[in-house]
């Protein structure tokens, strides 16, 4: 099929100078979290997963798990309203990790980040779990990219590489491809197999310390709020899908060498754990995935 490229941004290395900070507000607004109406408000979105932590002496009361507009009483507010909450809110959001992901309501209308729920997502993330890992090593890798992330942003355990959509991405999509191969759905579906399955690999290939459990699970794909020690950045703005495939499509006849993850899968295999990868019957010392036809 014929597919219509758009140029891919220009391929200029990121050095510390380049850089611009973003707050809660842009981030969740580029991550598709914030629901604009025409007279001028906004809300957080009902599907959108926030995870407390155990020990959070913050929203008492609520659930470990809960939506992000249950962030605050208030449902409605003005883009500038919505951005002053969230700093006056600063200190309680450090508390919270939040899932890139749409999902839908379970049956018992309970929202949570189970797999078989999810519904949609504009943005994905990758996971570099280094505590020691600088922000130097961060553009020094994010300078190999054919395409680079659109935010680099500080973790606790590290950083994370959020490449970011002009569009969702819809489980449908994905779904309508594999059963019928509906050309209209090829893009979003080979976006969805670059992200998940390829991806992390090349990432993994390029940097070690990329955790590939955490970066391909659907159900895994989360962030802290920005705070004083986690900051964000803004690399380029959202992508096209078409520009992010043409950008990778390469590797989808890439061959990787992948020891440690076989040794991983092994390990979780053993231990009766689902595997987090799809690459289980190729063989030990290569694996190679070949997209336009396959099953899963």
């Amino acid at each position: 099929m014929e597919v219509e490229f758009q140029p891919p941004p220009n391929p200029i290395n990121v050095d510390l100078a380049s850089l611009s900070k973003i707050d809660n507000y842009e981030m969740l607004e580029m991550l598709g979290m914030i629901k604009k109406f025409d007279d001028g408000r906004c809300k957080l979105s009902d599907n959108i997963v926030v995870l407390k932590d155990d020990d959070a002496p913050a929203f008492i009361g609520k659930p470990k798990v809960f939506p992000l507009s249950d962030l605050f009483t208030a449902r409605y507010f003005t883009s500038e309203e919505l951005r002053q909450a969230l700093k006056e809110k600063a200190e309680d959001l450090k508390y919270l990790r939040v899932f890139l992901t749409y999902f839908t309501y379970q049956e018992n209308g309970r929202l949570s980040q189970k797999q078989e729920y999810w519904h949609k997502f504009k943005a994905w993330r990758y996971d570099i779990d280094d505590i020691g890992y600088t922000l130097e090593q961060v553009l020094e890798l994010i300078n190999k990219l054919p395409l680079k992330p659109n935010i680099v942003k500080k973790s606790n355990k590290g950083w994370h590489l959020i490449y970011v959509f002009d569009r969702f991405i819809e489980r449908g999509e994905i779904e309508t491809y594999k059963k019928n191969k509906n050309e209209k759905a090829y893009i979003p579906y080979m976006v969805f197999e670059i992200l998940t399955n390829l991806l992390p690999s090349y990432l993994k290939e390029l940097e070690p310390k990329l955790d590939v459990k955490a970066s391909n699970n659907v159900s895994l794909i989360a962030t802290r709020f920005i705070s004083e020690r986690l900051p964000a950045y803004v690399i380029n703005p959202e992508y096209s899908l078409e520009t992010f495939f043409e950008a990778y499509s390469f590797l989808t006849k890439k061959k990787f060498e992948y020891e440690s993850v076989y040794n991983d899968l092994e390990k979780d295999l053993s231990d009766n754990k689902r595997s987090p990868l799809p690459f289980m019957t190729y063989p030990r010392k290569t694996f190679t995935r070949q997209y336009l036809d396959v099953e899963y």
